[in-house]
């Protein structure tokens, strides 16, 4: 006997025996099939019973223009790809038979197609993609089209097929927006396709591979023509307004990553323009480029947003006419270069242009050690010349330092004399200030500053011009310092404390202040 492990019973079965069990098995396939179909058809009757139930609701009885008027605003609302895994027309279609009907025979529903390509689920996506089209029969669409990176995808350099782009392709004529990646498969779509028109497209954004290295898309040859009338266009650093022909004329909003050269030959061409974010590219700290200075008039532009190094900006404002501006933002790369006063140069477009300009933020940062400071004069020379400021917002670094000079400033005096308010100082209008950097004020002329916006803001709510509560909350002055030099509240007397903050509390209903080491 072999003691090494148990014995197996191995024996021949014969073929009367095989059938025996091939007829048992028979049975017992037939018997759960029996019940997989008697399962199937009560899961159905409980499905009928819920459908029956849910028609007593009362969102049931809604005419079916207001239904699926909600459904619409439901499936507008779940776009957020970090809110909903599902698309809202999904969500809508697993409720019920009636929902889902809705939601797969309304067009509208369908109008909204977001891409997140995928290596390993490409071939599924191509055949919901197909289907989704289809469902939106000629409405306009708005497409988003992304490369998806998560885990399993294998390489990053993969590009999807010219398949896919192929079927987009073919209802290009009804797009109205779309925000791609610049896949080189797309742009050969396109070029196979010259029949290809995007004649309801008004907003297009372009944006490079995420894992692509900037200087490698530049060299990347592209092209899309759109002789249609763009209103919103974005692209970024590596793609060049030379691969892209558009009627500039047209254009609304632009955001874009542009060199010297191409500042001004797209600028000079977007009389139109309303909004415009530009960062300014292609000029380093050792000079300026030699361009002649050329005045473009843009009339109806009410928000700016510029960025590139300081340098840049007494060349750019020079040449530029701004009559209507209310947003202004600056990014300032600060260098060694002392000749470089962007102050001097927003003074004198200020004083030129006489824009009511509200908003305006200030952003500086060092890119290189010993810049030379910027003067609190020249700040307060610039606040001058804009009185009809209402949102202040600046972040200087050091040695700059916001001192009692720059708050003397700030502060107003109002007093009411025969019935009418007399006020005298700038920045009437003025409701929030945010400051980061270094500070040097003391806390009487801070308490003096705030008291005197708490007085204007009273003397306006007793005229009427905040009689509501969520009006006089919202007509509050507001003032957030996030400061950079904790020595100056190690400095402070502790007997002083107290008392600053007691009159604080008491203008609490006008006034509000954050005072916060960064």
């Amino acid at each position: 006997m072999n003691s090494n492990g148990p014995q197996k019973d191995i024996r021949s079965i014969s073929q009367a025996e095989l059938k025996i069990i091939d007829d048992k098995l028979q049975v017992y396939e037939a018997d759960v099939s029996a019940l997989e179909a008697a399962l199937k058809g009560l899961h159905g009757k409980r499905y009928d019973l819920y459908e029956e139930r849910n028609r007593a609701l009362p969102i049931s009885k809604l005419p079916l223009e207001i239904l699926t008027q909600i459904f619409f605003l439901t499936c507008q609302s779940s776009q957020n790809p970090g809110q909903q895994k599902l698309p809202g027309p999904f969500l809508i279609g697993r409720i019920c038979r009636s929902w889902r009907r809705i939601a797969w025979f309304t067009p509208k529903f369908w109008t909204e197609i977001s891409l997140s390509l995928s290596a390993t689920r490409y071939h599924t996506q191509v055949e919901l993609v197909r289907e989704w089209i289809e469902r939106t029969a000629e409405c306009r669409l708005h497409l988003d089209i992304d490369r998806y990176l998560g885990e399993g995808e294998g390489s990053v350099e993969w590009e999807p097929p010219e398949e896919i782009f192929d079927i987009l392709l073919e209802s290009c004529k009804r797009w109205e927006s779309l925000r791609f990646v610049a896949f080189g498969n797309f742009f050969k779509a396109v070029d196979r396709k010259p029949h290809a028109q995007f004649a309801s497209l008004k907003k297009l954004i372009v944006r490079r591979h995420p894992m692509q290295r900037p200087e490698s898309w530049a060299c990347r040859p592209w092209f899309l023509m759109l002789n249609n009338q763009i209103e919103q266009l974005a692209f970024e650093r590596g793609i060049s307004r030379r691969n892209l022909v558009i009627n500039w004329s047209c254009l609304q909003n632009l955001r874009a990553s542009l060199t010297l050269h191409d500042w001004f030959e797209v600028l000079k061409q977007c009389e139109t323009l309303k909004g415009c974010d530009l960062m300014v590219r292609g000029v380093t700290s050792v000079g300026m480029p030699a361009i002649p200075p050329i005045k473009i008039v843009l009339p109806h532009l009410t928000s700016f947003k510029l960025c590139g190094f300081d340098q840049t900006f007494p060349f750019l404002l020079q040449s530029l006419e701004l009559p209507n501006l209310t947003m202004l933002q600056f990014s300032i790369w600060r260098t060694t270069r002392a000749d470089a006063c962007w102050v001097t140069a927003l003074i004198e477009i200020a004083r030129r242009c006489c824009f009511p300009l509200q908003d305006l933020t200030i952003v500086q940062t060092d890119k290189q050690s010993g810049c030379p400071k910027v003067p609190e004069e020249d700040i307060c020379n610039l606040l001058d010349v804009i009185p009809t400021l209402e949102h202040l917002r600046l972040e200087l670094p050091e040695p700059f330092s916001l001192s009692d000079t720059t708050l003397l400033q700030l502060a107003v005096k109002a007093e009411i004399l025969d019935g009418r308010m007399l006020t005298l100082g700038n920045f009437l209008d003025l409701k929030n200030v945010e400051y980061k950097g270094q500070i040097s004020f003391t806390l009487d002329k801070l308490l003096d500053m705030l008291t005197s916006r708490a007085a204007l803001v009273h003397i306006s709510s007793i005229r009427g011009e905040a009689s509501s509560s969520a009006a006089k909350d919202k007509g509050k002055f507001h003032m957030q310092i996030n400061y950079t030099n904790q020595d100056w509240y190690r400095q402070k007397n502790p007997n002083d404390l107290p008392q600053f903050y007691n009159h604080l509390v008491s203008m609490s209903a006008l006034v509000r202040l954050d005072l916060c080491y960064m």
